[in-house]
């Protein structure tokens, strides 16, 4: 008869052989007659992990350690479950455990740097990253993680350095071809960004992030005819803003078809259905066109010619024979840098709004200037495009420049609704309904100053004298070596110069601020 020792040697057998059910029974079968072998329950807990049942896993391997609590690996391998199960301060100190019982184990330390990072505790992932590599300094997922990390503080010259010795290390690896494409784009050196990303489109051709990541370098280096191409690929990536609607109709290629309905159909964000509702009218000429929007914009963007119905995203659409994309409009209609459709403005503005925020408006003399400082805090990056409310105290004080809110949404933190007093901002967006209301007061602005939100959009779309507030290295929609924008004629751009230095570009807003008040009283 087999004793547990030997039961869990054929265990371990069908694990490695992926027999995972057999492997499982074989250690509930040597638990019972030993129900305290920490081997046992080690290997349990494994099992349990390896088939997502990792809160079962957690118990198992607790139980392990408390009749080992020396050994390293049980705690490196309870981290893993812990991590799991979303309990990343508990993981956290069991890997540290497992590595000061064992320096040597870089899988902990790995881990470690990699939980540290994803908790903003950037000394420690970086330190943690640099321990695995003083040991093996091949290791290239190490210099990979390290590169991340640094990319993401904006140290991307030593961002770079690191994603080259992940490629000494890891070749074939395209996300480390992609990740150093993005940090060489974000120093604005996107020749060498595309040849590494193409690099990395050569060893896996069909992933398509990669593809979607050479379309926005492309398209913010202003090589739109192919970038809109690669652009397409968004459909097939994952946690793209893009998805796919699953809709029977095929998509429009263009073709004419009076007696043929499309439906352009809103995919992404507010700026992005402001900035490319301009292509509706063109298809409105080919073909009938039903258009799909959020809510809120259903108002305003129903003053667009040619449009037959517009529809609210999420209510019953008619039918239709064709539908398309909104974002996928340039591509067919073939825009490049030298024919975007420029016709500003696109949009109008309901005149009876426009009248009852007059009345307001009239009370206020002076220049008045429309403000955003924040995007939506649910978009990626958000916080790289917003600007912290006290930084804007340094506009504080302009004579006869007065402010007028159009912060519509607020952060986790409230802090949106709370700019310094001393700006005496003018808050009215509590009665601003939809984005029709937005652009009724708009209208009446003498200018709007916004960071990178859909007011810009709004503002560029009706023509409005519009200032971008815009970070260090922007949406590709805003191109590089601009401080205009060929989609808006109106729209002047203020670039930062440094990552996360808005306060030099506050300061040169200022300036013109009060240069713009002198010339225009």
């Amino acid at each position: 008869m087999l004793n547990a020792c030997q039961i869990l040697e054929q265990a371990s057998a069908h694990r490695q052989a992926a027999q995972l059910g057999q492997a499982e029974a074989l250690c509930h079968r040597a638990l019972r007659s030993q129900p305290d072998n920490a081997a046992g329950l080690h290997l349990l807990g494994n099992l349990a992990h390896e088939t997502g049942r990792d809160a079962e896993a957690v118990g198992h391997l607790a139980r392990a350690i408390a009749l080992r609590p020396t050994e390293a690996g049980l705690y490196r391998d309870l981290g893993l479950a812990l991590r799991s199960c979303g309990r990343m301060d508990e993981a956290l100190a069991s890997f540290r455990r497992a590595w000061r019982l064992d320096p040597g184990d870089i899988e902990s330390q790995m881990m470690i740097g990699r939980i540290a990072s994803s908790q903003g505790a950037v000394a420690d992932a970086e330190a943690a990253f640099h321990a695995v590599l003083s040991r093996d300094p091949t290791h290239g997922f190490a210099a990979m993680n390290l590169a991340n990390l640094l990319q993401e503080q904006g140290r991307f010259d030593e961002a770079r350095v690191w994603y080259q010795e992940t490629l000494r290390h890891l070749p074939d690896r395209a996300e480390a071809h992609k990740n150093c494409a993005v940090a060489l784009a974000e120093q604005g050196k996107l020749d060498d960004a595309e040849r590494e990303i193409r690099q990395a489109i050569r060893w896996q051709p069909g992933d398509s992030s990669l593809r979607m990541a050479l379309g926005q370098i492309l398209l913010l280096g202003g090589h739109l005819e192919e970038g809109w191409k690669q652009y397409e690929w968004r459909w097939r990536t994952k946690d793209t803003p893009s998805m796919p609607r699953g809709f029977q109709q095929p998509l429009w290629t263009g073709k004419n078809g009076h007696d043929q309905v499309l439906l352009v159909h809103a995919e992404q964000g507010f700026g992005d259905t402001l900035q490319f509702c301009r292509y509706v009218s063109l298809a409105a000429e080919r073909t009938r066109v039903i258009l799909e929007v959020p809510r809120s914009l259903v108002g305003l963007l129903s003053t667009i010619p040619g449009i037959e119905t517009i529809v609210a995203r999420g209510d019953a659409l008619p039918s239709f024979d064709y539908h398309c994309p909104l974002l996928s409009l340039p591509r067919i209609f073939g825009t490049t840098l030298a024919n975007i459709p420029s016709q500003i403005p696109y949009l109008k503005t309901d005149p009876s709004r426009v009248s009852q925020w007059k009345i307001r408006l009239e009370s206020i003399t002076g220049f008045r200037v429309g403000l955003v400082w924040a995007g939506g805090p649910v978009t990626p990056r958000n916080s790289q495009r917003s600007i912290d409310p006290d930084a804007l105290r340094v506009l504080a004080g302009i004579p006869d420049v007065r402010f007028i809110s159009l912060q519509k949404y607020a952060t986790s933190a409230d802090g949106l609704k709370s700019p310094p007093s001393c700006l005496d901002l003018i808050d009215w967006t509590e009665n601003i309904e939809d984005f029709a209301d937005t652009a009724a007061l708009v209208a009446g602005l003498d200018l709007v100053i916004s960071v990178d939100t859909a007011v810009a959009h709004l503002a560029g779309a009706l023509g409005k004298p519009v200032w971008l507030l815009n970070r260090f290295f922007p949406c590709w929609r805003w191109l590089l070596g601009r401080d205009t924008s060929p989609w808006y004629p109106s729209l002047r751009q203020f670039r930062q110069s440094r990552l996360n230095d808005w306060d030099s570009v506050l300061v040169r807003v200022r300036s013109e601020l009060q240069q713009q008040w002198q010339e225009a009283w």
